[in-house]
């Protein structure tokens, strides 16, 4: 099955409950929409050598580069670190078989890429990651193969990518949205995180369920991407595998007293808290006893729908009966609507200018289209923030200016 299914594929309902979140996000859709994966895979497609060595040679290479062998390298058995042990060209090789045949062509280009970028350690990691999806199943697989194409070392793949970034002639246009679009892509990630994967796993580890909290990074995420992709038209670094049974997931919501309003909810949904582990939050066992009188037992391990995979999920999620919303749709708008809110006015406009203010250079290009561009004069960052309060406040009416000038929120 092919990595991404392109939108097209999913079901389209434009009387969906979720514009609300839709709304809320002010981001411009191209860079919402944007898939690293895709964009990566497209790169490496574009820099294929004319004659590409067989699959089971590049891993020869690999296992030679990777433990710096002299020795037959089909023969080598070994382990790395928590990852896998076992023979790393053969377990290389039955993945490869497993795969379709637009995935064999993606792993194919992608270990070509990793054997001249790589150094030995990380093509130890790699060749560890392709033994365990070797042994273990589809979704696995699936993951294995988006983690090796994130992996790839491509530069400049987001400028071939974005039409905002080709079409950009001006050095200083250039440089901010160059970094601007590695932000927001972060931004995605660490939304994706604080709203949906890590909620479930610290769920799972309450309910004293390791098997689900270990399945929420392979099975379950790709609900919750998928849910994504499909209700706001968002992509994140890895595309959702809609063959997958829908499982590692859970509506947190309803087994957390008082729902978002729980104190462990607000916790972990916080800005200072974003993209953040919840061991990382919830660090010692005295804060997870406390976040155990909050919760409620459930051995469920389904989001809001069950079915045969995701892609009968993401159905149910746009399906809508009559011009009625269904309870389990007004559920995920809450879900949502907090993911949008990271991308919304009040929190991406702020975030996106102290980002920038961290570099010297981007300080200076900002401050030339400033003079340049808006008439501007003295420095932006004292056009972007009130300093005659008590407390500097900043204008998002004049970020908004800023910003739309750059393309990259909504007009």
């Amino acid at each position: 099955m092919p990595i991404e299914l392109p939108p097209a594929s999913l079901p389209q309902n434009p009387n969906t409950p979720y514009q609300r979140a839709k709304e809320n996000i002010v981001i411009i859709p191209e860079i919402m929409s944007f898939s690293r994966q895709q964009a990566k895979l497209s790169a490496l497609k574009k820099q294929k050598p004319e004659i590409l060595p067989k699959f089971p040679d590049l891993v020869k290479d690999c296992v030679i580069k990777a433990f710096g062998l002299t020795t037959d390298p089909t023969q080598y058995y070994g382990e790395v670190a928590d990852i896998s042990q076992g023979n790393f060209y053969y377990g290389s090789n039955s993945l490869y078989s497993h795969l379709s045949h637009y995935d064999r062509e993606a792993l194919h280009i992608t270990l070509h890429n990793l054997i001249s970028t790589e150094d030995p350690y990380g093509l130890q990691i790699t060749l560890a990651l392709m033994l365990r999806g070797a042994n273990e199943c589809t979704a696995r697989k699936q993951f294995v193969l988006s983690s090796l194409i994130d992996r790839a070392h491509i530069k400049n793949f987001q400028e071939e990518s974005l039409d905002l970034l080709k079409n950009a002639t001006e050095p200083w246009k250039r440089q901010l949205l160059s970094h601007l679009f590695k932000y927001l892509d972060d931004l995605k990630e660490k939304a994706f995180s604080t709203v949906f994967t890590e909620p479930a796993k610290l769920y799972f580890r309450l309910a004293n369920n390791p098997v689900a909290e270990g399945d929420v990074d392979v099975h379950g995420a790709n609900t919750y991407l998928g849910l994504l992709q499909a209700c706001l038209g968002v992509n994140l670094r890895r595309a959702p595998f809609l063959g997958d049974e829908p499982k590692g997931a859970i509506a947190y919501l309803d087994f957390f007293k008082n729902g978002k309003n729980c104190e462990m909810v607000k916790l972990i949904w916080d800005v200072s808290n974003l993209g953040k582990s919840f061991e990382g939050i919830y660090s010692s066992p005295q804060k997870l006893t406390q976040a155990r009188n909050q919760y409620i037992y459930s051995n469920r391990n389904y989001f809001l729908w069950t079915g045969n995979n995701i892609n009968t999920v993401v159905r149910s999620a746009l399906e809508v009966s009559g011009g009625k919303v269904e309870e389990n749709q007004r559920k995920l708008e809450e879900y949502l609507e907090q993911f949008s809110y990271y991308f919304s006015e009040d929190y991406v406009l702020e975030g996106m200018y102290r980002s920038l203010a961290l570099e010297q250079e981007l300080v200076e290009a900002m401050n030339f289209a400033f003079k340049d561009r808006l008439d501007g004069d003295g420095d932006i960052r004292y056009w972007l923030w009130d300093m005659e309060q008590d407390t500097p406040v900043f204008q998002k009416q004049n970020a908004r200016k800023f910003f739309s000038l750059l393309g990259v929120i909504k007009e």
